[in-house]
């Protein structure tokens, strides 16, 4: 799975502006809904209802803010057709509930449906493989615009 795929220069946000995981996850998936032109506007508002219920309801059963200064909500939404994931980066940290306790400056959001469920694991470890790459990581946190975070996606994909 590419990144550049995963994560296309729409679903990217440079510059979070939430300061807790609960705004963090409404600026995301408030991003993630204006990027489908197509729905009307009741199922948009249906859909974001899910996607905060599901990240809600995964994030009770364990934080996802599992290393340092990165977390990676995901979550299964019945109501999408297929997988998505938004990515941000945050200037100033945000308070996650980390299991480290200290601020998130990444965040991988992973969303799909539960027929993907293989897809949404191929997805985990992608990030997984890229977070494991430092100067990757320092790369993308010197980012400052959505058209750069992309450049090194597309670096990233091609070591791969």
């Amino acid at each position: 799975m590419l990144l550049q795929h995963l994560f296309p220069v729409a679903h990217i946000l440079p510059s979070l502006e939430s300061e807790d995981k609960e705004e963090l996850f409404e600026e995301m998936v408030e991003a993630f809904i204006r990027t489908d032109p197509h729905a009307a506007q009741p199922e948009k508002t249906r859909l974001r209802t899910s996607i905060l219920r599901a990240l809600q309801e995964r994030e009770a059963k364990m934080t996802t803010g599992i290393m340092p200064g990165i977390a990676i909500p995901h979550a299964m939404v019945s109501e999408l057709s297929s997988m998505f994931g938004m990515f941000g980066i945050s200037r100033t940290g945000i308070a996650y509930e980390s299991l480290d306790g200290k601020p998130v400056y990444l965040v991988f959001m992973l969303l799909a449906p539960p027929a993907e469920t293989d897809l949404h694991l191929e997805a985990l470890r992608t990030v997984t493989e890229f977070l494991e790459m430092p100067d990757m990581v320092t790369a993308v946190m010197e980012a400052r615009t959505a058209s750069e975070v992309e450049e090194v996606f597309k670096r990233f994909d091609a070591l791969r």
